[in-house]
């Protein structure tokens, strides 16, 4: 029995909760209670980022957006509590349908949402006087990683095409090479090559559909405390990035959830940039050729996720270059 179970019960006990069954999944709890649903999640290490975090939680929940869900509160109004060198922290199971990215009226709900959240951390930033430019990595990251792919193209083109996947990534290489540098250059444009302009917020950064919930139109997302911090494009590039390849990465469908986005918290053009960047990027052809290299899958599944992935790439592609045109105000 591990640690956070021994202490389960006195943990629970402190926010005056009484266990009638208990689910655990990795470090989280869902634990059925005498007041209800409840989920509480396990921490380890930088108590004081943690502490921020829950501080810009709670202050989106004192300026009423649901968004983000209600944590718990022993009767000392605290919202931690220490067990060890384990820290817990709990919240109400929200009430809702689960979130379907096939479903684009969820998809309209998830993206007013995250606007709505992403004004009220802004204002939360400015309040607290705690933007500060940081350090950049991505772009070096991203480059770092095409140079990977060159490096395994090269590679591969010595042993003369030895299988499927082999052939695949050649065929297909110097366009999606060439999408990585189109990234790169959106970066540029974005001023965010080795630091990136405007402010930074924390992030919901965790956008699998059992993260979120759909209540009355409106949709909330399930704290991945800690959390990442960041410039806003960062969420919106991820939130697109799962689900319009479900919808064949229609460029209409993208453009009205952009500019819904925009109706509650509008981008400046650097930030569309960035966004446009950040959805180019072709992650996923790097992470097949390294998986490839491990052997860390069968060539044959390598090869059929490629397959799909190349597809999927054009479709992007088609869809960026409209989406580009119209943002920056073409038709």
């Amino acid at each position: 029995m591990r640690t956070g179970e021994v202490a389960l019960p006195e943990i629970t006990a402190a926010f005056g909760l009484t266990i009638n069954e208990i689910t655990r999944k990795d470090d989280t709890w869902l634990i059925s209670t005498t007041s209800g649903e409840v989920v509480f999640k396990e921490y380890q290490g930088d108590l004081p980022r943690l502490e921020k975090r829950l501080a810009w939680h709670n202050y989106l929940k004192d300026n009423r957006v649901i968004a983000v869900p209600e944590l718990l509160q022993t009767k000392d109004h605290e919202v931690l509590i220490e067990s060890g060198e384990l820290v817990y922290c709990g919240w109400y199971q929200p009430d809702g349908e689960p979130f379907s990215g096939h479903n684009e009226q969820h998809l309209v709900s998830a993206i007013t949402s995250l606007a709505l959240l992403h004004a009220q951390s802004v204002r939360y930033e400015e309040e607290n006087k705690t933007y500060q430019e940081i350090e950049w990595q991505l772009p070096l990251q991203i480059q770092a990683r095409l140079t990977d792919l060159l490096v395994f193209s090269h590679k591969m083109a010595e042993k003369r095409l030895a299988d499927d996947f082999q052939k695949l990534f050649l065929e297909n290489f110097d366009f999606v090479y060439d999408q990585g540098q189109v990234a790169i250059q959106m970066m540029v444009l974005a001023n965010c090559l080795t630091t990136c302009a405007g402010k930074y917020i924390y992030l919901v950064d965790n956008f699998l559909p059992e993260k979120i919930i759909i209540n009355q139109g409106q949709a909330i997302f399930v704290p991945s405390i800690p959390g990442n911090w960041g410039p806003k494009p960062l969420d919106l590039a991820a939130f697109l990035r799962n689900y319009l390849s479900l919808h064949n990465w229609d460029p209409d469908l993208a453009y009205r959830l952009i500019k819904l986005y925009e109706e509650q918290n509008p981008l400046q053009m650097t930030e569309k940039y960035l966004l446009l960047a950040l959805i180019r990027y072709p992650a996923r052809f790097w992470l097949y050729s390294c998986q490839y290299q491990r052997q860390e899958r069968s060539v044959a599944e390598l090869t059929e996720k490629l397959t799909e992935l190349i597809r999927e790439i054009h479709l992007r592609d088609s869809c960026l270059d409209k989406l580009e045109s119209l943002l920056s105000g073409g038709e």
